[in-house]
């Protein structure tokens, strides 16, 4: 079996003995594919009828990939272009790499968050994929630079999802444990046992031509349904048009009352902060040295200045991985500076940093 990774763009051999990267699919064995552009979304229909008929209508503009518990769906979705590329460059059906996950939950009667991780390239890299129920399946991709930066991230993580009840977490191979010692360990053989064609993408060169046809039947309905559509439109125009600018005049008005409220509070907190500087022209010059070092993607929260010290609290709006990168490159650039940069765990936050820092002198 094998597997694609396009969060790392990498292709592994997966086998009882682990994952083995190699150079690219082999022609005619199963591929699973993980990738930011495969989409995935929970359904619940009523009944089987409805189900077929969603997918009917779904699966003419997306190719589709769908896992099913009781009469709950996970709908997994993916452009027509990309699994025909697959398939050409390949000659291989691709399907989720998430499904293995989701059939050991369903196999094991697991109906609770889950978590789990999986460490990559001599557990350098790490992969987190979080099934929640009735919601959707997240996978995240990062270098394991700071255990103890990774554990305060699952932490967290955990921390959300025990809002809706208990979280159970996973690891793939007794090598993860050392790092998550409460953790429980799944083999491969616990994980990749599983039928794999039941869930592979539909092939999408037959749909593709069946659509065209469609489209030249239905091109003299839609022209004569269009006309009826417009002459209505003016009727209803003409009598919601006066209704429609004043309640859009309305809008405008609070729209510039608020942006200026907004304005004149960034006015007045930055003089303050302006005024703090002046008196103590040290600090201007620590803050804009320190600010040169910000990489991108490294954003300020709050700074804080007192006397012979100076606190910046930092964060990063994207992955763990990405604040990683921004963490380690901080931690680098000032190191030998006279700043001290630590991680922020906070159960409810972003990825944060604060940075520390003694005043100069003169």
């Amino acid at each position: 079996m094998q597997l694609y990774d396009g969060y790392l763009n990498k292709f592994y051999d997966i086998s009882a003995n682990g994952f083995t990267e190699i150079k690219s699919a082999v022609s005619g064995e199963p591929l699973a594919v993980l990738s930011e552009t495969i989409k995935n979304k929970f359904y619940s229909f009523s009944d089987l009828k409805h189900f077929q008929k969603f997918y009917k209508k779904y699966s003419k503009i997306r190719s589709l990939s769908v896992f099913q518990n009781e009469s709950d769906y996970i709908i997994f979705s993916e452009n027509n272009k990309a699994v025909q590329n697959i398939y050409e460059q390949y000659g291989v059906a691709p399907f989720p790499y998430q499904i293995f996950f989701l059939q050991f939950l369903k196999t094991s009667g697991i109906k609770e968050p889950a978590i789990l991780i999986e460490f990559l390239a001599q557990g350098q890299v790490v992969r987190v994929t979080t099934v929640f129920p009735q919601s959707s399946i997240t996978v995240e991709t990062a270098s394991l630079e700071s255990p103890v930066i990774f554990q305060n991230f699952i932490r967290e993580k955990i921390g959300k999802l025990k809002k809706a009840g208990d979280v159970k977490l996973f690891v793939l191979g007794k090598a993860g444990q050392s790092i998550l010692p409460d953790a429980s360990v799944l083999s491969f053989d616990d994980l990749f046992s599983l039928n794999v064609s039941s869930y592979i993408f539909e092939e999408p060169a037959f749909k593709i031509r069946t659509q065209k046809s469609r489209e030249l039947r239905g091109t003299a309905a839609s022209f004569i349904t269009s006309i009826l559509i417009l002459s209505f439109s003016i009727f209803v125009y003409n009598g919601f048009k006066t209704k429609t600018e004043v309640y859009r005049s309305k809008a405008l008005n609070n729209n510039y009352a608020i942006q200026e409220l907004k304005n004149r509070l960034k006015s007045e907190t930055g003089k303050m902060f302006l005024y703090k500087l002046a008196r103590q022209p040290r600090y201007t010059r620590m803050l804009a040295g320190l600010l040169e070092l910000f990489p991108a993607g490294a954003y300020v929260k709050e700074i804080n200045i007192s006397a012979g010290s100076l606190k910046v609290t930092g964060y990063t709006k994207k992955s763990y991985r990405d604040f990683v990168r921004v963490f380690n490159t901080l931690k680098s650039r000032l190191a030998g500076k006279g700043y001290k940069i630590t991680p922020l765990a906070a159960s409810n936050a972003d990825f944060r940093f604060v940075i520390r820092g003694n005043n100069e002198k003169d």
